[in-house]
Order: C-alpha cells, then sequence, then structure tokens
C-alpha cells in the first residue's frame, strides 16, 4: 500500500487553546470570536461556528 503523506491530505488544526482570542472553524476554517463558536461535547477541543453547526446537524439528522 502506497502511503499519502499527512500534510498533503490534512488541513493543519487551528489553535483553540486561548478562548480569549479569535479562533478558526474547524469545518470551514473561518475566523470567529469565541462566543460565535461551539465546543463539541465529545471533543471540547474541536470549535465549530454557528453555520457549520447548523449544517452538521442537519447532515447528523439525514444519516438516520
Amino acid at each position: 500500500m502506497r502511503e499519502v503523506p499527512l500534510a498533503a491530505t490534512h488541513k493543519p488544526r487551528p489553535d483553540t487553546s486561548n478562548h480569549d482570542d479569535a479562533a478558526d472553524c474547524w469545518c470551514c476554517g473561518n475566523s470567529y470570536q469565541p462566543a460565535e463558536l461551539i465546543h463539541l461535547g465529545a471533543h471540547p477541543e474541536t470549535v465549530v461556528c454557528l453555520n457549520c453547526a447548523t449544517y452538521l446537524g442537519r447532515q447528523a439528522k439525514a444519516a438516520y
């Protein structure tokens, strides 16, 4: 099996450790203020914007 370099397939994860500054949505990559982001329950280090949270919720409901 041929190995694909990780950098070629994945974007670097945004730094969400400092909640006082703007952070990037893990879905769309846009920068938002902390009040505009949702931390995922099972993975609080993962944040998504309100628009992406709505989209991901609809996709999850459609899968069932």
